[in-house]
Order: structure tokens, then sequence, then C-alpha cells
């Protein structure tokens, strides 16, 4: 709708999130020939299926994730819709590039391998409520402009994840304990395998803040307020 009728082409890649397929012909066919604007691809996981959850790549209560990755041939699709749009972007360097702007559908934060610098852009769209598809369409089309950051670190493989350890939800620098949550991310640790760290993200203008107001010193636990300006 945001577009107008005949504006988008579809074209189905995978046929699940376990995306048992080895070969996207149609889809990168779709790709070589497109002369629209940018290229969409949505990866990522359900939270819908059931017992099947260790086979088809979904989340939900009483089934969580054992690994991070994408499940099934998620990537290779990814890497080779990006193939044929280089080739598509090649052919003609007097048209504007065309991007491939990969929507990430899931509970949580995944490994996204090879598609981490597959994709043009990546917009994390979580599991969106009814309106979602219109949200996630007028970010797309630059109708509305988030600010984007990520509420989350994004881990590059299920290899690096810190190990659980304690179950508390704070940290404690003491002992080099980060919270089980690993909401929060200290750069200077110098962590490996960190894609995005909490607070990364990027919009489609410039952000500029300043005035940041908060107490010289705190307790643990305290109650805090912090303000500051912000300027789009």
């Amino acid at each position: 709708m945001e577009l107008g009728a005949g504006a988008v082409e579809f074209v189905q890649g995978c046929s699940s999130p376990a995306c048992p397929e080895a070969t996207f012909e149609e889809a990168t066919a779709a790709v070589a020939r497109s002369s629209v604007a940018a290229v969409v691809v949505t990866i990522g996981l359900t939270d819908t299926e059931g017992n099947n959850c260790a086979t088809v790549g979904c989340e939900s209560e009483a089934h969580d994730r054992v690994d991070i990755e994408l499940p099934g041939n998620q990537i290779e699709e990814v890497v080779a819709l990006k193939r044929a749009l280089d080739t598509r972007n090649s052919v003609d360097p007097a048209v504007p590039y065309k991007p491939l702007i990969c929507v990430v559908i899931s509970g949580g934060t995944l490994a996204l391998g090879a598609a981490n610098t597959a994709c043009d852009a990546i917009v994390a769209g979580w599991y969106p409520g009814m309106r979602g598809g219109t949200a996630i369409a007028q970010v797309l089309t630059g109708l509305e402009n988030p600010a984007g950051r990520s509420p989350t670190t994004w881990y590059s493989s299920t290899a690096v994840l810190p190990p659980m350890g304690e179950v508390s939800l704070y940290p404690d620098r003491s002992v080099g304990y980060r919270g089980v949550t690993y909401r929060y991310f200290d750069a200077s640790e110098g962590l490996p395998g960190i894609d995005y760290p909490f607070g990364f993200g990027l919009s489609y203008t410039s952000w500029q803040y300043s005035k940041l107001l908060v107490p010289p010193t705190a307790t643990a636990c305290e109650n805090i307020t912090a303000t500051v300006n912000g300027e789009q």
C-alpha cells in the first residue's frame, strides 16, 4: 500500500524459516531482471511452529533456541541474492545502485554470518504486532525515520557467547561477570565476536545530542534521572 499497486514484485525464496531449499533460481532470476529501486529479503525465525522448533527455526514459550545462527539455508539465500544483485548493478553503472535490504524477524538477536556483510542495510523487525508490516514498510520507504538503536548486543556466533555462569541480571565487575542477559556491552572489554554492540544503530538522517545532564554520583540500584537534547 505504501508504494501503490504493481510497485512490488514478490518472489518466494525459502518455503519456511528452516529454508530447506538449496538453490534460489526463481528469486535470483527476479533480481537479475528487476527494475525496482531496492531488493528486500526477510530472514529470521518464527514463533508459531509448535514442537518442531529444533528443526524449523522457531522460538516460543518452552522452546528456547540452542544456538543463535540463522537456520537452514537462509545465509545462502542472502548471499545468492547479493551476488545476483551485484551482477545487476554492474550492467549499467549509470543506473542508481540497487541495495539489498534484509529485514530480520525474530524474538532475539541472531548471528547473521555471511549475510551480515551481504546485506546493504539491516532492519530488525523483531516480532511486530498487527500493524508491523505497515510500520516496516514506512521505515523502508522513508516515511518514518526511527533512530534505530539496538537494545541488545549482536554476537557473531554461538561459539563466542560468554558463559552463562550465574543467573543474576546484574553485572559484578569484581569477577568480570556482565549479567545473564548480556544486555550491556562495554567495548573497552575487547570481547571478540561482536557484530553490533548495545546501542548501535543508524537512521536515514543525522542526529545530534547535547547537554547531557546526569547526577555526578549514584549508588548501586539507585533510580537516577538523566536528560539530553536531541536534534534531527
